[in-house]
């Protein structure tokens, strides 16, 4: 009964597969995705590395800004070409896509 169900036409479990634009557009996005995070963890480790906190006291609220704020910035440069690293990854992961 439920193997007639699932091989009607009208209903598919097998996904849509998808085109080869597509996936090398969600491939570009996750290159870019990983050299964002990649930037985000130089700034983590550059920031232990400074000279402490300073004279004043930062709040937790001041810190979780500061971690959103790196994110961000980790992002846009990521987005604008950053290190360089999310175009020498696509061409690597590009050839896989069929």
């Amino acid at each position: 009964m439920i193997d007639k169900i699932f091989s009607t036409s009208h209903f598919s479990i097998q996904p849509k597969e998808k085109s080869i634009e597509e996936k090398k557009k969600e491939l570009k996005k996750a290159c870019e995705d990983f050299e964002a995070v990649f930037i985000n963890e130089l700034f983590r480790e550059m920031k232990k590395a400074s000279f402490g906190e300073g004279l004043i006291q930062k709040t937790s609220e001041h810190k979780m800004w500061e971690n959103m704020f790196y994110e961000n910035v980790s992002r846009e440069m990521a987005e604008g070409g950053g290190l360089g690293l999310a175009p020498i990854i696509y061409k690597q992961l590009e050839r896989g896509i069929r």
